[in-house]
């Protein structure tokens, strides 16, 4: 009897961990090189300035050390130092972009009567990867100090061993990444919060869950914002 029931154990471990490699092949994604603008910025006042920030990220989507420069195509309405420090010259739109090599991004924003901030809130939704389901909505924002991860109460997510909850620029792998913890149940409204000095807002695209023991992406999620 008791041979019997150290089979089934055993068989029930295997059959956890199966779970998450089945037939899975883990294959390294490279990615472009990439820029990506911090900005909560609307509006900027004439005559005010404001201080951009943007972060860099390799092929293997891991943040680095990057030489960035700054640029206004209409300086008449904002003008931008190399540094990113901006001033509202007269009213209208312009675009303001960050550069380091050929990656880049470009961000619009207004010169007007007063500074205004967009809602420090960005919205998505997953998907399942492989021959995982994962659905559902979550919301990342700013509390505080921290920075707070909240799945809807639609979120399902397929079992398995070791699950994790990450921030990452990559779609599938979790290098250069922020843990934010483990999955706490596979259904449901649940939060997540890490400190801002660990990620900014902005500083990364998608949310995956994630086979830790294995290193497989059950799911997906990019941020609509």
């Amino acid at each position: 009897m008791k041979k019997i029931k150290f089979y089934i154990l055993i068989l029930l471990v295997s059959s956890a961990m199966l779970g998450c490699i089945g037939t899975d092949i883990v294959e390294d994604i490279i990615v472009n090189q990439s820029v990506s603008i911090s900005n909560r910025l609307e509006t900027l006042a004439v005559g005010d300035s404001y201080q951009f920030e943007a972060n860099f990220f390799d092929e293997m989507g891991e943040q680095a050390t990057a030489d960035i420069t700054w640029s206004s195509n209409n300086e008449a309405v904002m003008s931008i130092t190399a540094s990113g420090l901006a001033t509202g010259v007269s009213q209208g739109d312009v675009w303001i972009s960050a550069m380091s090599g050929v990656a880049r991004d470009s961000v619009m924003v207004s010169v007007g009567p007063s500074t205004t901030f967009a809602a420090a809130e960005r919205t998505g939704s997953f998907v399942g990867l492989r021959d995982y389901n994962v659905s559902g909505n979550f919301t990342l924002t700013e509390d505080g100090d921290n920075l707070v991860l909240t799945f809807a109460s639609n979120f399902m997510a397929s079992r398995g061993p070791g699950l994790f909850v990450y921030l990452s620029n990559n779609s599938t792998r979790v290098n250069g990444g922020v843990e934010m913890g483990q999955l706490m149940q596979n259904s449901g409204a649940q939060t997540y919060t890490i400190a801002l000095t660990e990620a900014q807002l902005d500083t990364y695209n998608h949310v995956l869950i994630y086979c830790k023991p294995f290193g497989v992406a059950f799911g997906t999620g990019q941020f609509d914002n």
